[in-house]
């Protein structure tokens, strides 16, 4: 009787927490189509909306992440077996559950999460739904291919560029693995062990990557606010791969005078002071004077001290005269190097 008691109690607080977490995905996406947010950042700004607890947050933003994959296979499917829907919220409420059939994350029994729905969305609870609650077990055993969650074009693109077979393993890749959350820790502010020690305190567990000097790769997280602390904190800070390569690349040395160019919002040019040990100069330049605002804010805070920034458009001749040692030039980017960590970019980036 008793594990009977604890069964219903789990089974109830399964539909409860996909109900919230549906909740808080549906305001992300309308946040998203309203604001261009990205769904992620949509996501964080619907949850302090919305009264609902981390579990919530943890299954929107699979949902989310499953939704921005699956979302073409969803569609189709949908458009098989739902009638005429003018309803937004309807609609985009029954392509997340479809996309979570289709990549089996459990969401309940279906009358049960019918009536989680209508008791949090109140009057604006869309009532076609509750027709096609039911028919999404029949989605289960479904494959989706892989060429379904991607545009056409994109997949046209990426074979043209490295070939089929190449092209298909890096979709797959996208699709598959989770990406792997880098920092570097700032010694311009203190010393490396230090800030290990502290971090470790806070629960993060970071382990040196190993291919490149001062990369860390973020194993374990206790509490996602505690690594949003310290970098608020400029004791860390968290980028792609690629960002510490480039500068890398460079090779930049104490005493060089460096022209970055395209600087905001200013990793690289911290991790550039940071190799420099804040010795010779660097002069950062971004055509918008908001982006340069923030980043002579965040180089301040990061304790960067030989950078200087320029207003400037760097498709035109610069409003100085420098001679410097090495340039980097980062050109506002296409954004598909997002479409590991934020697969909803790969449907709203077009092919110019």
């Amino acid at each position: 009787m008793y594990s009977g008691m604890l069964y219903i109690f789990f089974e109830l607080r399964v539909e409860k927490t996909a109900a919230e977490a549906l909740l808080i995905s549906l305001e992300a996406l309308r946040l998203h189509e309203k604001t261009g947010y990205s769904p992620k950042s949509g996501l964080y700004t619907a949850w302090s909306r919305i009264s609902s607890d981390t579990a919530s947050l943890r299954l929107a933003r699979r949902l989310l992440h499953t939704y921005s994959i699956m979302r073409r296979a969803a569609e189709a499917e949908l458009r098989d077996i739902v009638q005429s829907i003018q309803n937004k919220d309807a609609w985009r409420l029954l392509t997340l559950l479809a996309a979570a059939t289709l990549s089996g994350i459990n969401m309940g029994e279906s009358e049960r999460l019918a009536t989680e729905l209508r008791s949090r969305f109140k009057g604006r609870w869309p009532i076609e739904v509750e027709t096609y609650l039911g028919l999404f077990r029949g989605l289960v055993d479904m494959r989706v291919k892989l060429e379904e969650s991607y545009p056409k074009w994109l997949l046209r693109y990426l074979t043209r560029l490295m070939g089929r077979h190449e092209a298909m393993n890096l979709l797959r890749f996208q699709n598959e693995e989770n990406p792997p959350i880098y920092i570097t820790l700032n010694t311009l502010l203190l010393p490396e062990e230090k800030i290990l020690q502290y971090i470790d305190r806070l629960g993060i567990n970071a382990v040196i990557d190993g291919r490149l000097p001062s990369i860390y790769v973020i194993e374990e997280l206790k509490d996602s606010s505690s690594l949003r602390r310290v970098m608020d904190e400029g004791i860390i800070s968290m980028h792609d791969f690629s960002s510490y390569y480039a500068v890398q690349a460079l090779k930049p040395s104490p005493g060089d005078k460096v022209l970055d160019v395209c600087a905001a919002p200013g990793t690289k040019t911290w991790l550039m002071a940071k190799i420099m040990e804040n010795e010779g100069k660097i002069i950062s330049v971004d055509s918008s004077w908001n982006r340069i605002i923030s980043h002579l804010r965040r180089m301040r805070k990061m304790g960067v001290k030989n950078a200087e920034d320029l207003v400037a458009d760097a498709t035109k001749p610069l409003p100085l005269t420098i001679k410097a040692d090495k340039v980097l030039l980062d050109p506002p980017c296409s954004s598909t190097g997002l479409f590991w960590r934020e697969p909803g970019y790969r449907w709203t980036v077009k092919p110019r």
